[in-house]
């Protein structure tokens, strides 16, 4: 073991745009995956696209340069970019009436009425700032409640870093692909609970419902390759060891054997 001295930050190296886009790409991806579990579509089903909505052009830039990251932990096909977030979402506030109740006594009515009517610049600056000056009055973060609205029409979600709207909408292409998906993961937990190695070809023989097996045929190519089937075919097992998965309530019974073997 060799002792270094611990390495000095030069922070002429920072990048502050692109740590910043880091953190909201990571947000991008919570609120994301929050939608889907909302919506109850697994991640392994492909969506159609998502839009990352923020007024700010520079930071949707930054966000665009780690469009390959965020596509591929969603499982998206598309990743567009919106400035205008009243398109997506409604921002407005409320008073905390158990906290200023005291406080303000008979003009709690007025400050209401006011709060209520704070724009969306008003309220981000709020927001950003901590604190707000509003008739003669300082009020602070745990005073105010900030609150997000998805639009009508849209499957936005969003938090004070940023907003998406996650197209949610089914196509049977998409449902077909994300059946595949699933049937590589169950193929892949058998290769582990069979003790085949990591490089071992196999043959697949298999049998499904009529939904699945359209899944199969139409990717086959897709689940031969990560699977490394040489052969992955309906029909008759052979000699294997038979084996079963339940996908979404759909049955696929299959059999495994090493290739050659």
């Amino acid at each position: 073991m060799h002792l270094l001295d611990y390495p000095e930050a030069e922070p002429h190296l920072t990048q502050p745009t692109l740590e910043d886009a880091v953190t909201r790409m990571q947000r991008v991806i919570l609120l994301a995956r929050r939608k889907r579990e909302e919506v109850k579509i697994g991640i392994r089903t492909p969506l159609a696209s998502l839009t990352i909505v923020h007024r700010d052009a520079d930071l949707l830039a930054g966000l665009r340069s780690l469009e390959d990251t965020v596509r591929r932990e969603l499982n998206v096909k598309a990743v567009r970019y919106e400035q205008d977030e009243s398109k997506y979402i409604r921002l407005y506030a409320k008073p905390n009436f158990p906290v200023l109740g005291k406080r303000l006594g008979r003009r709690m009515r007025e400050v209401q009425k006011q709060v209520e009517a704070l724009d969306v610049e008003a309220l981000e600056a709020f927001q950003a700032k901590g604190s707000l000056d509003l008739d003669g009055e300082t009020f602070t973060t745990g005073e105010i409640n900030v609150f997000r609205e998805a639009m009508p029409g849209t499957n936005a979600v969003s938090d004070r870093l940023v907003s998406i709207d996650l197209d949610c909408n089914l196509t049977p292409e998409l449902v077909r692909e994300g059946l595949a998906r699933e049937v590589v993961n169950r193929i892949q937990r058998s290769r582990r609970e069979l003790g085949l190695e990591v490089t071992d070809r196999i043959e697949i023989a298999y049998t499904a419902d009529a939904e699945l097996e359209a899944a199969m045929a139409e990717h086959h190519d897709y689940i031969a390759g990560e699977v490394l089937a040489l052969r992955l075919a309906e029909g008759a097992a052979g000699k294997s060891q038979d084996l079963s998965a339940t996908i979404d309530g759909k049955r696929l019974d299959y059999s495994i054997v090493v290739a050659g073997g």
